[in-house]
């Protein structure tokens, strides 16, 4: 990774030097880990990152495409002795608070969750829209002209639990659509029914606050929100 870049995993980010190569002494289990790419004048791109489960002695080799700015993987082999030096030890310290960031994420949970592409951008990805001229001419507003170029990449959104409100509410009269936004019980059944179990929701919940801490990106802080909202 060019010199400059901030990289991080878990709790604790660093600007690397133009030695670094990687970590080692990495705790088996979840980590993520997250990198953000440094102009010469010092501007910081958005960052992004990926979940990874390390198995015990895992070496999980990957390297920067400058094209891209991102990480991608490696077919390498590396002899963890022969770059010994050149890696950093898992900040440690951070340890425990990063465990209790994430008691409830499972591998399953990152799986069901995370982008089809698995890196998790701070600002996703748009692609160029193949029916743009017809989408242009159809807009009402500027603002909406404008939108109308670019269609999200679906492969690369995350993919939270959502409520329906709308085919929730169908048929409701209007008592019912007061207590349906007065309790939110039966939206958070619904949440639950989605991700499988309890557990799998609170998990979700963490992986939100994490990506919001982490990635700092507004989509997660509001799933994060909207989750909280239900769980109260």
């Amino acid at each position: 990774m060019p010199q400059g870049t901030e990289f991080g995993v878990d709790y604790a980010s660093w600007s690397i030097g133009p030695k670094f190569r990687g970590l080692k002494m990495i705790p088996p289990g979840l980590h993520f880990i997250f990198y953000s790419a440094v102009s010469k004048e010092g501007t910081v791109a958005p960052r992004t990152g990926f979940f990874h489960s390390f198995k015990e002695k895992e070496i999980v080799v990957k390297r920067y495409d400058t094209k891209q700015e991102t990480i991608v993987d490696s077919d390498t082999q590396y002899q963890p002795q022969s770059i010994d030096k050149m890696l950093a030890p898992y900040p440690y310290q951070h340890y425990q608070r990063w465990c209790s960031l994430t008691t409830h994420i499972t591998l399953t949970t990152v799986t069901r969750v995370q982008p089809q592409c698995t890196l998790i951008h701070a600002a996703t990805p748009l692609l160029t829209n193949p029916c743009a001229v017809q989408d242009v001419a159809s807009a009402t507003s500027v603002e909406d002209k404008l939108d109308a170029n670019f269609i999200q990449d679906d492969t690369q959104v995350m993919r939270f639990s959502k409520v329906d409100k709308k085919s929730a509410t169908a048929g409701f009269s209007a008592a019912q659509l007061t207590q349906y936004y007065m309790d939110a019980t039966s939206s958070l059944n619904s949440l639950i029914e989605q991700s499988g179990t309890e557990d799998e929701l609170l998990g979700e919940l963490q992986i939100s606050f994490v990506v919001f801490l982490l990635v700092t990106f507004t989509l997660r802080s509001k799933q994060w929100k909207v989750l909280c909202k239900h769980d109260m």
